[in-house]
């Protein structure tokens, strides 16, 4: 499904206002923006890198040429994108799972990016936050 954005271009990178990533969130981010260069038919909306964890809108799209001989699944692309971080940091920083959705039409786009842009707002009420 192709969803179209109103002036859009390229992904969002939301952080909140304040907080400056760790060396570990730099490693994250650098992960994040690595999915569209391995997966070329993969396409990176937007993402959020929270202290204690991250939201990121992917798109896998058809290349049109017919069927592809290795399509990447969610869990292939978000799996390379925390082993090349855990790789980088030198240590594990994932849980071993994650939680996705898959996006079947532009309201429901329209909710979990709103979520995303909305969640830097939140942090303060994350059970983790502490100053």
């Amino acid at each position: 499904m192709r969803l179209k954005k109103k002036n859009r271009v390229g992904a969002d990178n939301i952080r909140p206002e304040d907080i400056d990533l760790s060396r570990t969130g730099e490693i994250v981010k650098e992960a994040i923006e690595n999915i569209p260069i391995k997966y070329e038919n993969v396409k990176l909306d937007s993402f959020v890198i929270m202290p204690n964890h991250i939201h990121i809108i992917i798109f896998i799209e058809n290349p049109g040429s017919g069927r592809m001989i290795s399509a990447p699944t969610r869990s292939v692309v978000i799996g390379q994108m925390k082993r090349y971080a855990s790789k980088t940091a030198g240590f594990g920083i994932w849980q071993k799972s994650f939680y996705d959705h898959i996006i079947r039409n532009y309201r429901d786009y329209e909710e979990k990016q709103n979520y995303i842009l909305s969640n830097p707002g939140k942090w303060v009420e994350d059970e983790y936050y502490s100053q």
